[in-house]
């Protein structure tokens, strides 16, 4: 019997990414989202999908596996991230993977992952770091 060499992605991968998140939801959000910009994150064979802030932070970290699965994952909104902070992750990954070719003004990206990093840290985080002061 041949031995078949492993695909990538591996179905774990797949199952990962179905466990861990979402399928963004017509209204809210993404029904106030250019269209151009959906229609490029939707783009041949790619899906949006959304988590909560601390699996979005993991699955940021994995852009290669993100490519392999043609999945681009976001913090879920209503997850205290303002829209302008948003839809500048989405255009980084959409630049990043070749969907776009404009890439976001660094000072808003550098703001938005910002918000996402602070909506990860807990409160005590800040009070050691002497944000509160």
């Amino acid at each position: 019997m041949p031995l078949h060499p492993p695909t990538y992605p591996s179905p774990w991968l797949h199952a990962a990414l179905w466990a861990t998140t979402s399928r963004l939801a017509p209204s809210g959000r993404a029904a106030r989202l250019p269209g151009h910009i959906l229609d490029r994150a939707r783009g041949p064979g790619w899906r949006l999908r959304v988590a909560s802030p601390r699996w979005a932070m993991v699955w940021h970290t994995h852009s290669e596996t993100q490519r392999a699965l043609r999945a681009i994952v976001l913090p879920r909104p209503g997850t205290d991230i303002t829209d302008c902070a948003w839809q500048v992750l989405l255009q980084h990954r959409l630049h990043g993977f070749g969907l776009s070719d404009t890439a976001p003004d660094t000072r808003h990206l550098a703001k938005a992952e910002h918000e996402l990093l602070v909506r990860l840290a807990s409160p005590w985080t800040k009070l050691m770091t002497g944000a509160c002061e």
